[in-house]
This record gives structure tokens, C-alpha cells and sequence, in this order.
């Protein structure tokens, strides 16, 4: 999957020429947003998934290193995109993947995103025998996929509930693990996806929904009841 992209520079022809860069050579990158302010791009960050961050230091009222204050646990990873070399130090203490100098030459940014995706595919990939490991905010967790039990998406964030009661957020979406994993797991609902070993028994009231293992009740949406009992029957059957 593409990294999830935002650029961001007060100079709106920097902007462009970057998107540009960054369009024209690289298919591994997905720019999600530009912004010409910390305080767009902050709020922008804070409710959507992002992976890489490409960020100008000098802007008017808050600097590129105000931003990354803004999220001490961050998910994302940043390379500093800027005309002034004096900040270089203050860039590896504030662990930034890299640090640009404009004008902008196309193999040192080849470099930087290069390094960007070696470090996001030893943060989001399955380990050897079948584990998943993943960053989230506060540590690192590795994990076996037959220990989720369900995963809620809050917004563009996710939520996901291990065995033994452990739970932790991660700036992906749930389209993400969706994607990310096997098929014992249903998206029983725009905000649910169930491991089917777990489900326990579907009910219905005014809205149908299913029990897990654990006790829990989540709903399931009407156009994915059918698909829900295919699913858990074609499982029983192997």
C-alpha cells in the first residue's frame, strides 16, 4: 500500500513543485493533502491516517518543529524539506527520517522516501510465522492475527481488541487491516470487523447484530447479515 502523503510549506510554488517531484517519480507515495499552515495541516493529521509527512521548517506563526511538538507518540514519519541547513541537528534530535535542502535534487529525495519505506514496512508487515507487527502510539505490538478479536474504526484511526484484554489505537484505517488480513475476518459494519472464530451467535431485534467469545455485542449492518451467515458457514464447513 502507498504511503499515506502530506506535504507542507507557506510557499505554495515549493508545494507544487514537490507534489510535482513526488507525482512524476514515485508510486509508493499517496499525497493526501497540501497545506500552507501548521494549523491546517495539524488538524488535517489529527483526523486522518497519515504515513509520511514532508515538511518545510519556516512559516509564520508556528515552524515545522512547532507541528511535530504537537504529537510526541506520532505514527507518521517526517522528512524536512527546507532552505536553511542550521537546523540539522535539531531535525535528528526531534527523530526525523530525513533532512532535504532546497532546491529540491531528485536523488537525495529518492533516498529519503526510499528510507521511508524500508522503516514503514519493518513497522506495518506480517513477521515470520504469520505475525503482524505494528507501531501504535505509546510502543510496538507483535501479535498473532488469530488473537484479534474484533477491530473498531473511529474516524480514520482503528481500535483493536486482542485476547486477554488487550487493545490498542493505530492511525490506519479499518480498510487497512481489512485488506491487511485473512479472510476468518468480516466487515460485518462501516465500523466493525469481526474474526469469525470469535462470533458466537447472531441475533435480532430491531437491528441484527452478533456476540463474541468475550461477551461483546456489536452490530451488524442489513445488507451484511447474509454475507455474515455465508461466511461463518463456509468456515464451519472446512
Amino acid at each position: 500500500m502507498p504511503l499515506k502523503t502530506i506535504l507542507v510549506d507557506d510557499s505554495l510554488i515549493s508545494l507544487k513543485t514537490l507534489e510535482f517531484i513526488l507525482k512524476e517519480n514515485f508510486s509508493e507515495v499517496e499525497i493526501v493533502g497540501t497545506f500552507q499552515n501548521v494549523a491546517e495541516a495539524s488538524l488535517f493529521i489529527h483526523t486522518n491516517a497519515v504515513d509520511l509527512l514532508l515538511l518545510d521548517i519556516n512559516m509564520p506563526v508556528k515552524d515545522g518543529f512547532d507541528l511535530l511538538k504537537e504529537f510526541p507518540d506520532r505514527n507518521f514519519q517526517t522528512i524536512f524539506v527546507t532552505s536553511y541547513e542550521e537546523y540539522a541537528l535539531k531535525a535528528i534530535k526531534a527523530g526525523v527520517t530525513d533532512y532535504l535542502i532546497k532546491p529540491i535534487k531528485l536523488p537525495e529525495i529518492q533516498a529519503a522516501i526510499k528510507k521511508a519505506i524500508q522503516i514503514h514496512n519493518e513497522r506495518y508487515q506480517y513477521k515470520p510465522h504469520g505475525k503482524i507487527s505494528l507501531s501504535f502510539i505509546g510502543g510496538k505490538a507483535i501479535f498473532d492475527p488469530e488473537e484479534v478479536i474484533y477491530i473498531q474504526g473511529v474516524n480514520n484511526l482503528t481500535k483493536v481488541f486482542l485476547t486477554n484484554q488487550r487493545r490498542f489505537m493505530i492511525s490506519k484505517t479499518l480498510k487497512y487491516f481489512a485488506d491487511l488480513l485473512d479472510d476468518r475476518f468480516f466487515r460485518i459494519h462501516k465500523s466493525y470487523l469481526v474474526n469469525l472464530d470469535f462470533v458466537t451467535e447472531i441475533s435480532y431485534d430491531d437491528t441484527a447484530q452478533v456476540t463474541l467469545r468475550n461477551g461483546v455485542e456489536l452490530p451488524v449492518s442489513r445488507r451484511s447479515v447474509k454475507l455474515l451467515k455465508d461466511a461463518i458457514n463456509k468456515r464451519s464447513i472446512h
